[in-house]
């Protein structure tokens, strides 16, 4: 079996000026094989910064501290809000196409955007 790392060691900066300047850190993140996975499809909507984080809490080891469990299953697959340093789930997307991929196998998830009255798919 494949050796998985849990944790909350993602973090988002901003490279703007050319030098990194951190605006969050501690998000879920995890290593599956090679795969990294973790905050990914950023973008600022009236201010706030909207991110989409990768992955998902199913096939997480039962020895897990609890804290950590908690906070991954909170953002994982989930559209996260930043506000300084609070960090806030405001939508899960992939959950019930996830489960319909389960029956039907892969199918590449649209895109979802954060727009002014909420969030949606770009149509």
């Amino acid at each position: 079996m494949a050796a998985k790392c849990f944790s909350t060691t993602a973090a988002i900066a901003d490279v703007t000026d050319g030098a990194p300047k951190r605006i969050v850190e501690g998000l879920a993140s995890n290593v599956n094989n090679a795969e990294v996975v973790g905050p990914n499809a950023m973008e600022y909507v009236d201010g706030k910064l909207h991110v989409r984080e990768a992955g998902h809490g199913i096939g997480m080891p039962d020895w897990l501290p609890r804290d950590l469990s908690r906070t991954l299953k909170s953002q994982y697959g989930r559209v996260l809000q930043i506000t300084g340093d609070k960090v806030r789930a405001i939508a899960s997307p992939g959950a019930a196409g996830y489960q319909w991929m389960l029956t039907q196998g892969f199918v590449r998830p649209r895109a979802t955007r954060a727009f002014p009255g909420g969030l949606g798919d770009g149509r």
